[in-house]
């Protein structure tokens, strides 16, 4: 992003809720069918509301990986959480506060990891420039680009997707800190400059992502082997 970390994972919508979206979305679609065969309404417990409110945002990835940002209707993000739309709106407004509310939850995700080892750094770096270049989602790509421009018209997504760099500035120092206290990487590799270039190489990439193809994954993994090398001595 302006805005790597819708991206990485991070970003990396894809990585974070895969297995749990699928059946985040079976238990909505029960859950709804259960409800229209009662007479006795949930009651809106915070708990309740915390679990229905991740539910769609679990659906809307899944409808933006589908159909991309602008085919990715209110509509169908409710149908796909097996919620009414009166129920979605409950929760959020429009497309925007999904936006902020996804770009949140991919933030602490990611920020919960601790890559421990070099070989998990190395794995880190390449699915993310996997996601980058658009290699494993071509929509997720085109909804990062959407976040992208909206940077320059919308003040929220913008201050949230400087919060988003500054912490995935962070995200990069503090691993590579793990890496250097435990001996995996040179003594003499800045970890500053490390986090600062890779935080760099992957913003550069997404403003690159706005011409179709012109993040070339094979270069940008050669790029990033080489900063590898050099904290390794390699």
């Amino acid at each position: 992003m302006v805005l790597f970390f819708i991206i990485v994972k991070r970003i990396f919508l894809a990585h974070v809720v895969s297995r749990e979206l699928e059946q985040c979305i079976i238990e909505g679609r029960a859950r709804k069918k259960t409800i229209r065969n009662s007479s006795t309404m949930p009651k809106r417990s915070k708990q309740h509301m915390m679990e229905r409110r991740q539910q769609i945002l679990y659906a809307a990835t899944e409808c933006f990986r589908i159909e991309g940002f602008e085919g990715a209707s209110m509509k169908k993000i409710g149908e796909q959480a097996g919620l009414s739309i009166g129920a979605l709106y409950t929760h959020f407004k429009n497309k925007q506060e999904l936006i902020l509310a996804l770009i949140d939850a991919v933030t602490k995700e990611r920020d919960r990891k601790s890559l421990n080892s070099i070989d998990e750094f190395r794995a880190f770096l390449d699915e993310s420039a996997l996601q980058v270049a658009g290699e494993t989602q071509q929509n997720f790509l085109q909804l990062n680009l959407h976040i992208l421009k909206s940077c320059f018209t919308d003040e929220k997504i913008r201050e949230k997707v400087e919060e988003t760099m500054e912490s995935q500035r962070a995200f990069f120092y503090r691993n590579l800190a793990i890496l250097k206290d435990t001996k995996q990487i040179c003594d003499s590799y800045d970890i500053e400059v490390g986090a600062d270039l890779l935080n760099w190489t992957f913003v550069g990439a997404l403003f690159s992502g706005i011409i179709p193809g012109a993040v070339k994954i094979d270069s940008l993994r050669a790029l990033l082997n080489r900063e590898l090398g050099r904290m390794t001595g390699t």
